[in-house]
C-alpha cells in the first residue's frame, strides 16, 4: 500500500480519535498506554498477529469504536452487553462478536475508506478451520464473517449449524436480509435496539448449538471454509486473496469412532466448553484495550481542563474559529446538497464504466466438489485420501462457474482542477467556478466509492482509480487538495472558504506548475513513476495512469511566455491540457485544440460533465 494510502488510514484512525476528544499518536510498541500526550497506540500489538501497517491502522480505529467511543455514544448498549455477559458468561462468543460487527458496520458508514483493509483485518483472524470448532463458536464466527465478501460463499459441513442458519435466515423475506437488517447501522433505530434486536435473531440458535454442545454430540468435522492466507503481513490482500481455497481436509474416521461412543462427563465438557469460549474471545475478539473506562476518562479530563482555560482571551477566540468552521462546513453541505443532481450526473458517467468493466465468463472453479464438469486432475492425491477416510464423496470435480472478467479499457485517472480566483473573478463566474469545485469534487469522491463496492461485489480489483487535486490561483497558486483519492471535511472548509474570495492577479504559470508538482512531472516535462504508478491487479497486469487538467479562467495572464512553458511541459508528459474561458476566447486560443470559449458560466458544471464524458467515451 502506497504511502498516501497509510496517511490516509492514519488519518481515519486520528478522526476517530478527535470523535472521542483525545490525541492519537502511534508507535511501534505492543501496548497501548495512555499518558498526558494522548493515547499512544501500539501498532505493534497487530504485527505480531500477522497484520500490516494498512489493516492495523483500520483494526487500531475499529477496537477504538467498539470499546471507548461506544461507552460515549452508546451507553445503554455497553451496559446491556456487558450486564449480559456476567449473568452468562458462556454468551460471551455471540456478544462480542456481534458488538464487534455492529461496530465495524458503522465505522465503515463513517470511513467508508477504511473498507478493503478492515475486512481483510477481519478475514485474518477468523479461524481456518470453521468446521472443527464447536457449533456454538461457528455460529459466533460466521457473524463475524459478515464483514467480509466471503459471507455468502462459505459452506456449512456442520448439518446442525447449516439447518439452524438457514431457519435464521429464513426469518428474512424475498427482500429483506433479516440478518444484514439487524447487523448494519440504521440511524432511525437507537444502538440499544438495534443491539436487543440483533440478539433475538441470533441467540435462539446460538443456544441450541449450546445445548447440542453440552450433550456431547460429535461435531461433524469437513474442509477448511477459507483460504489459507499465504501473503506476508505487509502484502496488501487482493480479490485472489478473498477466494476461496481449493484445499478440503477430512477428520480420520478411526480418531472419532472412539469419541463418538463415549460421553465425557458433564464437569469436563462444561470445563472444555469455557476453555473454548475464552480462547475464542481471546484470539479471535482480542482488542488491545484493556479498560476501555480509562481512555473515556482520560477524554473526560481533557474536556474538563478545556473547558476551564476557554475564560482566557487566546482560547476564546479559538473556539471562535472552530465555530465559524464548523458554519463553513454547513454552509458547505448545504450547497452541495444543492448540487445533488449534478454530482450525481458524474457518477452516472463512471456507473456505465464500471458496470461494463465488470461482465460474466464461464470457467472453471477454483475449488473441487464433490460432484461437477471436469475431473480435478490437481486433487487426486486429496481425492485418495478421502477416499481412504470413508468420505462418501470426494471432492474430486470442479464445476463451470460465471466469474467477472473486465471489459472495459478506461485504466486509473487522476484530475486536477485549477480555478482562476483573481479579483476578475467576480459574481456569475466566481459562483460558476465555486460550485464546479464541489460538483467535481465530490462527484469524483463518490465515484471512488462506487467502485470499492463494485470491487467487493464482483471479487476483483476493477483495476480502476481515481484521484483529483484542486489547485486556485490569483498572483499565487494554493494546492486546496493534494492529489488523492475521497474528500475529507477540513479539504471542504478549504473550498468553501478559499474559491469565493477573489482578489490579485492571473498568475495561471504558477498553477500549472503546482498542476505539475501534483502530477510528479519534472522540470524536464518527464513523469516520474510516482506520477505513472502501475495498478496491478491479481493476474498482475498492468495499467498505466491517465492524467487530465483542467483550467478555468476568465482570460489574461500576468506572465504569457511562462504559461506557454509549463502548459508544453504537462503537454508533453501526456497530461490531457483543457482551458476553458468564461466571457472570452483568451484561452480557446492559447489551448487551441482543446481551448473552450463559454459564454454563459452557469453552463461550467455542464462543459465539465461533457469534458469527462468525452474523455471516457474515447477510452472504451
Amino acid at each position: 500500500m502506497s504511502d498516501a494510502a497509510n496517511a490516509e488510514l492514519a488519518a481515519a484512525l486520528h478522526s476517530v480519535g478527535a470523535m472521542l476528544g483525545i490525541r492519537i499518536v502511534t508507535s511501534d510498541l505492543d501496548e497501548w498506554q495512555l499518558d498526558d500526550q494522548g493515547l499512544r497506540v501500539g501498532l505493534g500489538w497487530y504485527a505480531a498477529r500477522g497484520h500490516g501497517q494498512h489493516e492495523a491502522l483500520a483494526l487500531a480505529a475499529l477496537h477504538l469504536w467498539e470499546g471507548p467511543r461506544e461507552l460515549l455514544i452508546a451507553p445503554e448498549r455497553a451496559r446491556r452487553a456487558r450486564g449480559l455477559e456476567r449473568a452468562r458468561p458462556d454468551l460471551a462468543p455471540l456478544l462480542g462478536a456481534l458488538r464487534r460487527t455492529q461496530a465495524a458496520f458503522e465505522l465503515l458508514r463513517a470511513m467508508p475508506g477504511l473498507r478493503t483493509p478492515l475486512q481483510a483485518a477481519v478475514y485474518r483472524t477468523l479461524p481456518s478451520e470453521l468446521s472443527t470448532q464447536a457449533r456454538h463458536l461457528q455460529w459466533a464466527t460466521l457473524v463475524l464473517a459478515q464483514l467480509t465478501p466471503l459471507a455468502d460463499q462459505l459452506s456449512i459441513d456442520d448439518p446442525d449449524v447449516a439447518r439452524e442458519w438457514q431457519h435464521m435466515l429464513q426469518l428474512g423475506t424475498a427482500e429483506i436480509d433479516v440478518l444484514r437488517r439487524v447487523l448494519m447501522p440504521d440511524p432511525t433505530i437507537v444502538p440499544l435496539r438495534r443491539f436487543e434486536r440483533a440478539l433475538a435473531v441470533l441467540l435462539p440458535g446460538y443456544e441450541r448449538l449450546s445445548r447440542l454442545d453440552a450433550a456431547g454430540a460429535p461435531t461433524v468435522l469437513g474442509g477448511s471454509d477459507r483460504a489459507e492466507l499465504s501473503v506476508e503481513a505487509e502484502t496488501p490482500l487482493g480479490s485472489d486473496d478473498f477466494a476461496l481455497g481449493d484445499e478440503d481436509q477430512s477428520a480420520d474416521p478411526a480418531d472419532n469412532s472412539d469419541e463418538a461412543d463415549q460421553t465425557p462427563s458433564s464437569p469436563d465438557l462444561d470445563q472444555l466448553t469455557a476453555s473454548a469460549n475464552e480462547d475464542f474471545v481471546q484470539q479471535v475478539l482480542a482488542t488491545p484495550i484493556p479498560d476501555a473506562n480509562s481512555v473515556v476518562a482520560a477524554a473526560s479530563e481533557l474536556d474538563a481542563a478545556a473547558e476551564s482555560d476557554r475564560a482566557e482571551p487566546m482560547d476564546a477566540g479559538a473556539a471562535a474559529n472552530g465555530n465559524a468552521a464548523a458554519t463553513v462546513l454547513a454552509d458547505y453541505r448545504e450547497r452541495s446538497a444543492q448540487l445533488a443532481p449534478e454530482i450525481d450526473r458524474i457518477r452516472a458517467l463512471f456507473a456505465r464504466i464500471i458496470g461494463e468493466r465488470v461482465t460474466q465468463r464461464r470457467s472453471q472453479s477454483r475449488r473441487a466438489f464433490a460432484d461437477g464438469d471436469e475431473l480435478a486432475t490437481d486433487m487426486f492425491a486429496s481425492i485418495i485420501a478421502e477416499a481412504v477416510s470413508g468420505v462418501r464423496a470426494p471432492h474430486a470435480f470442479r464445476r463451470r462457474v460465471l466469474t467477472p472478467k473486465l471489459a472495459s479499457d478506461v485504466g486509473s485517472t487522476d484530475y486536477v482542477l485549477m480555478v482562476d480566483a483573481s479579483a476578475s473573478m467576480t459574481g456569475p463566474a466566481s459562483q460558476a467556478a465555486a460550485d464546479a469545485m464541489i460538483i467535481l469534487l465530490e462527484g469524483l469522491a463518490a465515484v471512488e466509492r462506487d467502485i470499492v463496492f463494485a470491487e467487493l461485489n464482483a471479487g476483483i480489483s476493477l483495476e480502476l482509480d481515481i484521484r483529483s487535486s484542486l489547485i486556485v490561483f490569483d498572483a499565487e497558486a494554493t494546492v486546496l487538495k493534494p492529489l488523492s483519492r475521497g474528500l475529507d471535511d477540513e479539504a471542504r472548509r478549504l473550498i468553501h472558504a478559499e474559491a469565493r474570495e477573489p482578489g490579485g492577479s492571473t498568475n495561471d504559470a504558477a498553477a500549472l506548475s503546482a498542476a505539475a508538482e501534483q502530477l510528479g512531472i519534472s522540470r524536464s516535462g518527464v513523469a516520474t513513476s510516482a506520477s505513472s504508478p502501475v495498478i496491478g491487479n491479481s493476474n498482475n497486469r498492468e495499467a498505466v495512469r491517465t492524467r487530465i487538467a483542467i483550467l478555468v479562467s476568465d482570460g489574461g495572464t500576468n506572465d504569457t511566455a511562462a504559461a506557454h512553458r509549463e502548459l508544453q511541459r504537462l503537454r508533453s508528459a501526456g497530461v490531457g491540457m483543457y482551458g476553458i474561458g468564461i466571457g472570452t476566447d483568451d484561452l480557446a486560443k492559447r489551448y487551441e485544440p482543446d481551448g473552450i470559449a463559454l459564454n454563459d458560466p452557469r453552463e461550467l458544471p455542464r462543459l465539465l460533465e461533457q469534458l469527462l464524458a468525452e474523455h471516457l467515451n474515447a477510452v472504451r
